[in-house]
Formats: C-alpha cells, structure tokens, sequence
C-alpha cells in the first residue's frame, strides 16, 4: 500500500522534531556544563585574590589595613594551614643555611 505524500511528511516532521529535542537537550547540558566550569574557575581565581590581600605583606605587596586583614584571617584557616604544610615539606636547606650568615 503506497504511503502518502502528507503521511510521509508528517512521519518526517515527527523524527525532526525529536532530532531538535534530543539537540536541545544535549545543548543546554553543554551549556550549563560549561557555566558550572566557568563559575568554579571564577571562585578559584576570587580565593587567589582574596589570599593575595591578607598575606600578600609576606611577599612585599603593600599591607592591606589591620582591622580589615584581621578579620578576614579567619576565613584564610584552611589555605593557611595549606601553605604551613607545603612549607614543612619543601624547606629550602640551602636557604636557610644562607640566611644565617646575615
């Protein structure tokens, strides 16, 4: 039995439309992917700046007020205790054998 030419476009239209939806699905996830990727990399790069104002005086940039640092310290105690660690496990010998003749 022939198929007809409006049967035959409606079958057609239907698996388009599914081809769209199934397009559109994998886009937005795609997209919101990449937002979640983005904001991640935003936070990251915040918590740089953020640690570069309070212990930045320890690499000579200038000092960000007192009461200001003071407070927001606490909220450095985990990248504090990072930077204690890393220090314990990569001391410089010769660094310190120099620093001792003045």
């Amino acid at each position: 039995m022939p198929v007809s030419l409006v049967q035959a476009v409606y079958k057609l239209s239907e698996v388009l439309k599914g081809m769209f939806h199934e397009l559109a699905i994998t886009l937005r996830a795609m997209m919101s992917g990449h937002a979640i990727d983005t904001l991640q990399m935003e936070l990251e790069e915040l918590e740089n700046v953020f640690a570069t104002v309070i212990i930045g005086s320890l690499a000579g940039m200038p000092l960000a007020p007192l009461g200001l640092a003071v407070e927001l310290a606490a909220h450095m105690e985990e990248e504090i205790a990072v930077m204690v660690e890393k220090h314990a496990k990569y001391r410089d010998g010769l660094a310190a054998y120099a620093s001792l003749g003045g």
